[in-house]
């Protein structure tokens, strides 16, 4: 939802929030700390959001002060920050709020008033999307920031405590910009809340807080040009091995499956996504290997949430169509700018699995003729059919065995005869008629007949 601060029913909600959080504040003040709320170098999401009406709302005791100001570590006396879980998604832990104390992203579900469900909040891989609520600790009765009683509605001027993260209904508008000033649009693709941007490891978009947080911007602009504060989570690293693929030789029609694997060396708590593409129309294609790759066909897919340390496995299949020799071509992996991205070249021959190791007839005198046998093995699962054998030179000539069928492990014998006409070097390479790709080297040399005259 584009929000114009001015002629929207939003301006309207943000004036009357302002009042209700002088009234809250003061009734508030500073919350007590919630002693188990750990965080800090364990939990990776970092930085600051804003709202207009509360003011910085921080996800990591390491960097818990006011974003406008030095950032300061104080893990060792206040210890708190939220995580997500690599492998589900599912949020946890606690931020803080100066005006509101802590904001729980895993409280328990409430199925009256916000989350109906465990996890509250959750982050998913597939559409990068954040879905669910979080909810703030001292709208409720346990000072432990459990269960689901509230504090009196007098008490909280009739505010629930939750922060919806995302919702069909919306599309991000321009962030808050500095304390308010005109911001920009940061959310070309449109989401509707909360969301993941892979290209900077980000968590972007707005939540709603109700009357008395307004919306919560997770990237505003401080100040305006240098670049924004946002939600982090840690830069991811990319590693892809091996450095190419060799297929060596592949029988026609047939395929062979070889494999990346594309490891995330970035920092504990990030995060490595991104897509993977091979040339249309090559004899190469791309499919999945593990859970972390996802094609949508054979020439594109995503490597997802890869946590530190983790490999996502990605096949690569070469099926010659023909007989070729050195098809070569590259898959790129790509991280959306975030990182450079990551070409890998994949080459292999087509061939017919055909063995023979061809024939050497030495010296002929001119004029005469010597006879060798050639062994041709289908070593495939090729039905080659009918066949017979083509001569670099006509000198040579099948006088048996010729024509032949190689079904698949047939092997056949074919009496080859050379007959040189001069003086000559006769090599070069016999061949299958239908497959002309299958060759069989002939050597072969003509010489005249010498005499030797006994003395009397």
């Amino acid at each position: 939802m584009r929000i114009d601060r001015k002629n929207s029913p939003f301006y309207f909600v943000t004036i009357l929030a302002l009042g209700l959080f002088l009234v809250v504040a003061i009734r508030f003040g500073e919350y007590p700390r919630v002693p188990f709320a750990h965080g800090g170098a364990g939990q990776n999401v970092s930085g600051f959001a804003w709202s207009q009406t509360i003011g910085w709302i921080s996800f990591n005791c390491l960097d818990s002060s006011g974003a406008s100001s030095p950032q300061q570590n104080t893990c060792a006396t206040t210890d708190y920050g939220v995580n997500i879980d690599m492998s589900t998604g599912n949020f946890s832990g606690f931020a803080w709020s100066s005006s509101f104390g802590y904001i729980n992203f895993s409280p328990t579900p409430d199925a009256a008033t916000g989350c109906t469900a465990s996890p509250c909040a959750r982050l998913d891989g597939a559409t990068n999307n954040v879905s669910g609520w979080a909810r703030a600790c001292d709208v409720l009765a346990a000072a432990d920031c459990t269960g689901t009683t509230m504090k009196s509605s007098q008490a909280l001027g009739g505010w629930d405590g939750w922060i919806k993260l995302s919702d069909p209904s919306w599309a991000n508008p321009a962030n808050y910009g500095y304390l308010g000033s005109p911001g920009v649009v940061y959310d070309a693709g449109g989401h509707n809340g909360i969301y993941f941007d892979p290209a900077s490891s980000k968590l972007k978009g707005f939540a709603w807080g109700g009357l008395v947080v307004g919306w919560v911007d997770f990237a505003p602009v401080v100040p305006p040009g240098a670049g924004g504060v946002f939600v982090n989570l840690p830069p991811p690293g990319i590693s892809v091995t091996p450095i190419q693929l060799d297929f060596g030789n592949v029988e026609v029609a047939t395929s062979r499956t070889l494999a990346f694997s594309v490891t995330n060396t970035g920092a504990i708590g990030s995060l490595l996504s991104g897509t993977v593409t091979v040339p249309s129309g090559t004899s190469f294609t791309i499919s999945s290997g593990n859970a972390y790759v996802t094609c949508t066909g054979s020439t594109s897919c995503t490597y997802n949430f890869i946590p530190s340390s983790s490999s996502g496995l990605l096949n690569v299949t070469f099926t010659p169509p023909a007989a070729s020799s050195g098809e070569t071509t590259q898959v790129t992996f790509s991280s959306g700018g975030a990182l450079a991205d990551v070409a890998k070249t994949v080459f292999g021959n087509g061939v017919y699995l055909v063995s023979s190791s061809g024939l050497n007839f030495g010296n002929v005198v001119i004029g005469k003729t010597k006879d060798l046998v050639l062994t041709i093995q289908n070593n495939g699962s090729l039905d080659l059919g009918s066949d017979n054998l083509s001569f670099p030179f006509p000198v040579y000539t099948c006088v048996f065995g010729c024509p032949f069928n190689l079904p698949p492990g047939a092997s056949v014998n074919a009496t080859i005869r050379f007959t040189p006409t001069a003086v000559a070097v006769y090599n070069g390479n016999a061949y299958l008629t239908a497959h002309p790709s299958v060759t069989f080297p002939f050597t072969g040399n003509g010489v005249t007949a010498s005499f030797k005259f006994k003395d009397q």
